[in-house]
């Protein structure tokens, strides 16, 4: 069973503005379940766990590097 949240408005309002989001919080704290909740259609998901897609992003992304190295809440 999936309750809404009140960032689903946010959500989908950035959506359309922004052609990336990322959503960086702990593990397993439902991140993919509120976006796909979201109707993230025509978007794809990306976990930066693997070394893999880690280092695809940091060469298209070099952001990628500094947002690993930031805590959280500066973000």
């Amino acid at each position: 069973m999936y309750l809404s949240r009140t960032l689903e408005k946010n959500i989908r309002k950035v959506s359309d503005f922004f052609p990336v989001l990322l959503v960086p919080r702990p593990r397993k704290v439902g991140k993919t379940t509120i976006l796909q909740a979201c109707g993230a259609e025509g978007r794809n998901d990306v976990s930066l766990e693997t070394l893999e897609n880690r280092a695809l992003a940091q060469m298209y992304l070099p952001i990628t590097a500094e947002v690993d190295a930031v805590p959280i809440p500066y973000i």
